[in-house]
């Protein structure tokens, strides 16, 4: 037994023996006052390094779930905008397979399907939404026609 606890003893970091000291010369205190300040050093020269190694990098506090959706898949952010609203200027004669259609607002969209559509609108307001599955849709004013798209520009 006496071997066993040699044996502890030299396997022990010297820190942990100096830290024992530390703490038998603290309760060998009479003072009371001075006894728990003694502690309080103690506890704090414990704590401190463990705390540095532990420690885990700063996390915005919206990226913590909340309880009720633990467990849950994690959502992605939401997009800042979940439509576009311009118009295209002049007339609209409609859209086949890969045509660039470019907005009033900069925005230059491809078809991204086999379809066409013949509209003869003039200057048409056009929404360009999110679709369900993550594509994008564009609609015009006056027709009740939609076609996916891409952003191109």
């Amino acid at each position: 037994m006496k071997t066993l606890l040699l044996a502890l003893a030299a396997l022990a970091p010297i820190s942990a023996s100096a830290q024992t000291e530390e703490a038998l010369r603290c309760r060998g205190l009479a003072d009371d006052r001075e006894r728990l300040a003694c502690f309080d050093r103690w506890a704090a020269g414990l704590a401190a390094p463990a705390a540095r190694s532990v420690a885990a990098p700063a996390t915005p506090a919206a990226a913590t779930p909340s309880p009720a959706d633990f467990g849950l898949p994690s959502k992605p952010a939401a997009p800042s905008a979940d439509r576009v609203e311009s118009h295209f200027e002049g007339l609209f004669e409609g859209w086949k397979k890969g045509q660039v259609i470019r907005l009033a607002n900069g925005q230059s969209w491809r078809v991204h399907e086999d379809s066409s559509a013949y509209l003869n609108l003039q200057s048409p307001r056009v929404t360009v939404r999110r679709n369900v599955f993550g594509g994008y849709l564009m609609e015009f004013e006056g027709s009740n026609k939609v076609v996916r798209v891409r952003r191109v520009e």
